[in-house]
């Protein structure tokens, strides 16, 4: 379903309000009610937000690079 959503993250069309809200409706969502009878240990945590900060710089078309001050 997440691969799905490449276009999506691609189209310079779609505005970055709209791709994160489609984030938090559609990734964040099936993600949280996956994970929520599971044990989370450090290494997995440390896995979910690279992860997610992965799909995040995905959604809006940059690198961390780009951001640091």
């Amino acid at each position: 379903m997440f691969a799905r959503l490449n276009k999506t993250w691609k189209n310079k069309h779609v505005t970055i309000q709209t791709k994160i809200k489609l984030y938090e409706i559609f990734v964040l969502w099936v993600f949280l009610y996956g994970a929520e009878c599971w044990t989370v240990r450090n290494e997995d945590e440390r896995r979910i937000l690279t992860t997610e900060m992965g799909w995040l710089r995905k959604l809006v078309g940059g690198s961390r690079r780009q951001w640091k001050n």
